[in-house]
């Protein structure tokens, strides 16, 4: 079956287009049970003794509290209709920040 669809791509209203299929329940309950001892492992993975594994933890803890650094930055485009496009990201600002133990 075809996804129907605009003149420019988009899905319209009332289509069934498939999409990731949902978590069954007692799959959601499992790992809500298993938070708290998950939360305890990233914790106790800061303080390994191996320094990747420590930032990653800590990364991980930091993008769970606070959410992830926005990217700032432009996408350049080119290319004509008969021609493939390129895609170029250019960061606007490099990351500067420094952090030390």
């Amino acid at each position: 079956m075809a996804d129907k669809r605009d003149k420019n791509g988009r899905f319209l209203p009332g289509n069934d287009g498939g999409g990731r299929p949902k978590i069954p329940d007692d799959i959601k309950e499992a790992f809500k049970a298993a938070t708290p001892a998950a939360v305890q492992k990233i914790i106790s993975l800061m303080d390994c003794g191996n320094v990747k594994v420590e930032l990653q933890a800590a990364q991980e803890i930091l993008n769970r509290s606070l959410g992830k650094p926005e990217t700032s930055g432009r996408l350049e485009l080119s290319g004509t209709n008969d021609e493939a496009i390129i895609f170029k990201w250019i960061n606007e600002q490099p990351n500067t920040q420094t952090i030390t133990k």
